[in-house]
């Protein structure tokens, strides 16, 4: 199987980046705006044979890894805030699944922001 542009850790999907740029928004309105601003951009290609799906678009993030490292940061206070409220809230344990995957593809992301930066 061939790697297309949508398999890269700087390619975010559409909602992806609506679910980051909502919880964000609670703690940083500006950072919410720009990972919301990522959705202004041109949409990659799609695979071959891959669904006409409008939550399945691929954005390129072009963030610097300041504002990746803050994401990351935001997401994880996210991630506390709602593990403590699972447990008077069963109903949150969806969220807590869902921002933990979010936080792991920002993290992926500033990895590899961070090994290229030693690539150069």
């Amino acid at each position: 199987m061939s790697k297309t542009l949508t398999d890269s850790v700087f390619t975010f999907s559409r909602g992806s980046l609506q679910l980051t740029a909502k919880i964000l928004r609670k703690q940083s309105a500006s950072l919410a705006l720009e990972v919301q601003n990522i959705l202004g951009q041109a949409v990659l290609p799609k695979p071959d044979g891959a669904t006409e799906n409008r939550m399945s678009d691929c954005f390129q993030c072009e963030l610097d890894s300041f504002k990746v490292r803050a994401v990351v940061e935001n997401l994880h206070l996210a991630l506390a805030e709602a593990e403590l409220s699972m447990h008077s809230d069963a109903s949150r344990a969806g969220e807590v699944i869902m921002i933990k995957a979010l936080t792991d593809d920002w993290i992926l992301l500033a990895s590899a922001m961070f090994t290229k930066l030693q690539q150069e």
